[in-house]
């Protein structure tokens, strides 16, 4: 999204070349990495002040171990991807809604993150964008 908003105005203005991949599994769609939806959660919770003062114990070690992280906000998002990142995507997608339940917050930021298959069209027609597709492995296969 602000790749073809802002940067390829400029690349055309300029025609300068540039090398893009792609998500397929992700194009079009509103959904997100899971490591962005982790991070908005965080930064949701930090900008709330939202601290994590709950009466009901989760059953989820992982859960209590995002809640006590108290790292400025780039070490709490940094520790977090670190303690998720060898997990099966549906243990995350788990903890994700489990933490979103329990904070009372949004994973999902509610707009698009990739381009959508007219913007990708446009670039490739324009000759400057090389445009790579790549698996999304990130929603299937542990990290």
């Amino acid at each position: 999204m602000i790749f073809f908003k802002y940067v390829f105005p400029i690349l055309k203005t300029h025609q300068v070349a540039a090398t893009v991949f792609l998500p397929t599994d992700f194009m079009g769609t509103e959904d997100w990495f899971w490591t962005d939806r982790l991070g908005n959660l965080l930064y949701q919770r930090e900008k709330s002040g939202n601290p994590v003062s709950l009466t009901q114990y989760s059953t989820n070690s992982f859960v209590r171990r995002l809640e006590g992280l108290n790292d400025p906000i780039g070490g709490q998002i940094e520790k977090a991807i670190g303690m998720l990142k060898t997990f099966h995507n549906e243990e995350i997608e788990e903890i994700l809604s489990e933490l979103s339940s329990r904070w009372n917050l949004d994973a999902a930021p509610g707009r698009r993150a990739f381009f959508n298959w007219e913007e990708v069209r446009e670039m490739a027609q324009s000759g400057l964008v090389t445009l790579v597709p790549i698996q999304s492995a990130i929603r299937s296969s542990p990290r």
